[in-house]
């Protein structure tokens, strides 16, 4: 299983990305929203792994294009972000939409925890 990791931060996005190869999957790491992209069309991931602030575009506007491709919908996307839940309040229906299928804030998320959100989320897409 294909991991995509989409944060601005190097040595976070780094440290992810071998937390996720360590837990058995392969991963690669995009710094914005166009790498990530690039990304997608070299290698078509089972998961997505989105910081929302990024530099250049946002992740709002990655999962828009994301989900603008048929091939790309049904990508699970796991938020995994500095964005606080409140902030998001209201947006509910439209991150399901966007076939969100998990929410963690980054500084109350263990490395375990996010591992095991991927685990689920590639559950629920076989």
């Amino acid at each position: 299983m294909h991991v995509l990791v989409i944060d601005s931060d190097k040595a976070l996005r780094n440290f992810y990305v071998s937390t996720i190869e360590v837990a058995g999957y392969t991963a690669v790491g995009a710094a914005s929203a166009q790498s990530a992209i690039g990304s997608c069309e070299d290698h078509c991931p089972d998961v997505v792994v989105l910081e929302l602030q990024l530099h250049g575009h946002s992740g709002v506007e990655f999962l828009h294009e994301l989900r603008s491709y048929p091939e790309w919908q049904n990508i699970p996307v796991i938020l995994h972000t500095v964005v606080p839940s409140k902030d998001l309040h209201g947006f509910e229906q439209a991150l399901k939409n966007m076939r969100i299928v998990a929410y963690a804030y980054k500084p109350e998320t263990s490395l375990k925890k996010l591992v095991s959100l991927i685990n689920d989320s590639v559950k629920t897409a076989v």
